[in-house]
């Protein structure tokens, strides 16, 4: 069976994101641990955007395997990857919010890449940052939050903060309010967020999903200096070239980026696993094959990084679960989404 065959929420075509909306530094550290440890690396992830990854592979002996069920994923990461070999971090900045359509005639792209592309043009158009399905509709959002809830002029002079105490001021005073309750009802009212993400998905949540997501985005925008926080930044605004460029764009690295399924591409030992949204609608019986193939697949004492749209009991209850590693990641991720975090040691022999 397909371990991931039931997970159609991520589509096997079209785009669902030009951008990843996780913190790529929670992973970066595990990466870090590894290489302490053994000297090199060699990953698996989830390729989504290819942030991560790129992230990922700027570590000196850090091999990095990504794949995805949905080829327009691929696709997208192999032109990135294409943009950053060629031209550099400072050629793919400035075409996360303009036309990126010229790129196509300016890069060599692998023949499958080019191909799609050519087809798939108007993705671009754009920019990198809003070419998926999700990017559009947060875009939607924060443009509806600017005219209803908080003026654009408030959310700029909260992303220009450097001080924890006066962003929280500015919060607690010109942001929360019944426009702010209402508006994040609006939001994640589970027909809106079936539009986005599909039923499926949606099914899975728990059912105070809004009030967590509510919480997060309080500390999200109080917790982490606004202007060094590139994800704050790339969800209510464009960001500044130089310190508020999401990771990968300040250093990267070459990544293998392959389309299919975790049984399809991987070929062990692998030394870290970082598997974002991989399991949020899984059934019992498809969460024991995932951890299956991780144990195949996987070196003597390999970390497994699970990410979630919200937090929910452990997954693997029969594994080592790293409850200490697991919330401090989740507590030391500074962007909005996908903050349910949980690590795994797998077993030395």
């Amino acid at each position: 069976m397909d371990t991931f065959q039931t997970v159609n929420m991520w589509t096997r075509s079209g785009l669902l994101f030009g951008k990843m909306w996780e913190d790529s530094d929670v992973e970066y550290k595990l990466l870090q641990q590894v290489l302490a440890r053994k000297g090199k690396c060699r990953a698996l992830c989830i390729a989504s955007s290819g942030d991560t990854a790129f992230h990922l592979a700027s570590a000196s002996q850090a091999e990095i395997t990504a794949f995805d069920i949905n080829p327009s994923q691929i696709s997208l990461c192999r032109l990135k990857q294409a943009i950053l070999s060629q031209g550099g971090g400072k050629a793919l900045a400035d075409l996360l919010y303009s036309d990126a359509r010229p790129a196509l005639g300016v890069y060599r792209l692998p023949e499958e890449c080019g191909i799609f592309w050519q087809r798939h043009k108007p993705l671009l158009k754009s920019g990198f940052h809003r070419a998926g399905r999700v990017d559009k509709m947060m875009a939607f959002w924060v443009w509806l939050f600017s005219k209803l809830v908080v003026s654009r002029s408030r959310i700029d002079q909260l992303l220009s903060c450097a001080d924890l105490d006066q962003q929280k001021a500015l919060v607690d005073g010109q942001w929360r309010g019944w426009k702010w309750d209402l508006g994040l009802k609006v939001a994640f009212w589970p027909p809106i967020l079936r539009a986005i993400y599909g039923s499926e998905l949606v099914s899975g949540l728990p059912p105070d999903f809004g009030e967590q997501i509510g919480q997060r985005m309080v500390r999200f925008l109080t917790e982490f200096e606004a202007d060094k926080n590139p994800y704050l930044w790339q969800t209510f605004g464009p960001p500044r070239l130089g310190r508020s460029l999401p990771p990968y764009l300040k250093s990267w690295g070459m990544v293998n980026f392959q389309a299919g399924t975790m049984e399809q591409v991987a070929e062990g030992p692998y030394d870290l696993f970082t598997l974002s949204n991989i399991l949020e609608v899984a059934s019992p019986s498809q969460i024991q094959e995932l951890l299956e193939s991780v144990l195949k697949s996987a070196a003597p004492g390999a970390l497994v990084c699970l990410r979630f749209m919200a937090p929910r009991p452990r997954v693997w209850k029969d594994q080592e679960y790293l409850e200490e590693e697991s919330s401090e990641a989740t507590r030391s991720d500074r962007a909005f989404f996908c903050n349910g975090i949980q690590l795994y040691r797998m077993p030395s022999a």
